[in-house]
């Protein structure tokens, strides 16, 4: 269930050509970090700030939202998941999970300025 909600997690943070996000976002540094359960690396392209240590420290509190957020709804849906049995119940609760990792990349970009570029197991 993990991996799937990855794979959409990099699909709503707009998985696309790396030249296009830096031609978007060219002041921008990159940033990688592993996920709370360390199956996972996150990586975001952050907005600079006074200095590459204040910019890291901020990619690092992006990070923290993300993860936790994201954490967060994979584990309440793979519970309400495990407990149905009907299809179209099945799809509603996926689609919600889809909305609410969209939520957290949009949120994290405007809170923080750091967009999640990627998602790749360890």
């Amino acid at each position: 269930m993990r991996a799937i909600a990855l794979v959409m997690l990099a699909l709503f943070a707009g998985c696309t050509d790396q030249a296009i996000i830096e031609a978007a976002f060219p002041d921008r540094e990159k940033y990688a970090f592993a996920s709370r359960d360390g199956e996972s690396i996150f990586t975001y392209t952050c907005a600079p700030k006074e200095t590459p240590e204040a910019t890291k420290a901020h990619a690092r509190e992006a990070h923290v939202y993300l993860d936790t957020r994201f954490n967060a709804a994979v584990d309440g849906a793979a519970e309400k998941l495990t407990a149905v049995e009907d299809q179209r119940r099945a799809r509603a609760i996926t689609r919600a999970l889809d909305a609410e990792i969209e939520d957290i990349v949009e949120q994290t970009e405007e809170r923080y300025e750091c967009l999640f570029i990627q998602g790749r197991d360890v």
